[in-house]
């Protein structure tokens, strides 16, 4: 990967004593081997905009400090240079000039600004952060799954939550992978005993939100259940642990499992690939009790 980041500081005064720092970083990026071997793409990264109010004059001891918001914009010329979402959070820096040397830090952090839409379920649909779960009218579970297998029987309005259960997935995923031995699953009527007419789907919880972080709200939140119900679809819900590289509980996007993380032979995805032959062949639910 080759970056070069065009990356303005602007001052602008506000006043007799302070100032407004603006500092834009826009990357250019080129990277090769993306999106498959042999190929490459070149283009324009997101955006981070970050903007300091700081004194005009430095402190005592000779340091110029700043402090304000940091924005990410999702500016990417193409979906593999960028996040493809917003971001928002606090940015701060301190620095000193000695001699022909700048020492200091420039620290931010920027938090996601999305969450899981649903019909009504979770907070407000305007509120940024906590669960993740918003009530904004919209069924995006609903949207999601008429896209992967076309027209399906309406939702039922509630799900029967006796019908979600503790599944042991630890047979799937090995070492290092940070999924939980412990997941969950929503087995409509008549799928516990006879599959063969029955669909799967392995729902994949975002960071902060598997059962280490939420209990189990994203699972019975979510949406997938109500058209689980209706439409023969058996639901696996695998969970994530925090780790050291993973403090939030996200599945691997970046890496942090191993060099395979996105590949057939990564860890979690195997994992899930195994999930998938179990239940063709009809051991994914043998011996579990399911109402």
């Amino acid at each position: 990967v080759w970056r070069t980041n065009i990356q303005p500081v602007i001052p602008l005064s506000l006043g007799e004593n302070w100032n407004l720092i603006s500092r834009t970083i826009l990357p250019v990026v080129s990277q090769s081997n993306i999106p498959t071997a042999g190929l490459g793409e070149t283009g324009i990264g997101d955006i981070v905009q970050s903007l300091f109010v700081s004194p005009k004059e430095p402190t005592k001891r000779g340091w110029v400090w700043g402090a304000g918001p940091v924005l990410l914009v999702p500016t990417a010329s193409k979906d593999t240079l960028g996040a493809d979402q917003w971001g928002v959070g606090p940015t701060a820096l301190a620095l000193k000039q000695q001699g022909p040397w700048t020492i200091g830090a420039l620290v931010n952090h920027i938090e996601s600004v999305h969450g899981w839409p649903t019909v009504a379920e979770g907070s407000a649909c305007d509120e940024q952060g906590g669960e993740y779960i918003n009530a904004c009218d919209y069924d995006v579970a609903g949207e999601l799954l008429r896209h992967l297998y076309g027209e399906l029987q309406a939702r039922a309005d509630e799900a029967d939550l006796d019908k979600l259960i503790a599944i042991d997935l630890s047979a799937f995923f090995g070492s290092g992978s940070d999924v939980t031995d412990e997941g969950f699953a929503y087995v409509p009527s008549g799928c516990a005993t006879a599959t063969d007419d029955c669909r799967l789907h392995i729902a994949f919880h975002g960071c902060v939100q598997g059962a280490e972080f939420i209990a189990d709200r994203f699972v019975r939140q979510a949406g997938f259940n109500e058209w689980a119900e209706t439409n023969r679809i058996v639901v696996v819900y695998p969970q994530i642990a925090a780790s050291l590289f993973n403090p939030k509980g996200c599945w691997d996007w970046w890496g942090y499992t191993d060099d395979d993380y996105d590949l057939r032979s990564g860890r979690q995805v195997a994992g899930a690939s195994a999930i998938i032959d179990a239940f063709v062949s009809g051991t994914l639910l043998h011996g579990l009790s399911v109402p």
